[in-house]
């Protein structure tokens, strides 16, 4: 007779983003996992494959758990307001004490520890991130918030590089104070 799973995948998951939103993919070790997870290394095995599987797993759960909502508004309605709003909620997270940056983000420092196909996602995430921006700026050049001069795949493209700076920027506790202006910085960048 089959073993019964005596755990919550989606509780495993919530876990195992934790430590490696706290430590990152090389730092963090299987036993921190089994450690923060309850979960026994056979059974971590058996349910993900490997270290890089359950970094895999946790990098979906990381995205539904915590960007598919701030993404939401942007991809239904794309606007200048929608992508200030989703720059002012980075801000804020990022002024918090506990902020850690985005597993996502993160990973990226971390790109040669991981295989091919993590890159591809974290890439992926990337690229989708900038054609929403992308639509925002089209949708504020329509509006006529943005100058027409302004090329929006550019624009859309220093946007991305101002988040990873910036997910960086605001872990460090002396720069928290300066967030807000940054982020007030930029967007005038994107208007004016």
């Amino acid at each position: 007779m089959p073993r019964v799973k005596e755990y919550q995948r989606d509780d495993v998951l919530c876990k195992a983003v934790n430590v490696f939103w706290q430590k990152g993919f090389t730092a963090t070790s299987m036993s921190d996992l089994v450690e923060a997870t309850g979960l026994n290394t056979a059974s971590m095995y058996k349910e993900f494959g490997s270290k890089e599987g359950l970094f895999s797993a946790s990098l979906e759960n990381f995205y539904n758990q915590y960007l598919n909502e701030m993404f939401t508004t942007m991809m239904e309605s794309p606007s200048l307001e929608a992508l200030e709003l989703y720059f002012r909620k980075v801000e804020e997270a990022g002024c918090t004490s506990q902020f850690k940056g985005c597993l996502y983000l993160n990973a990226l420092a971390e790109r040669d520890a991981v295989s091919q196909q993590v890159v591809e996602v974290i890439e992926g995430f990337c690229s989708k991130l900038e054609s929403i921006f992308t639509a925002c700026i089209r949708d504020g050049q329509a509006q006529g918030h943005i100058p027409d001069h302004k090329d929006a795949d550019q624009l859309a493209r220093a946007l991305l590089c101002f988040l990873q700076g910036f997910m960086f920027y605001a872990k460090s506790r002396t720069n928290k104070q300066h967030a807000p202006a940054v982020v007030t910085t930029m967007m005038e960048m994107v208007t004016g």
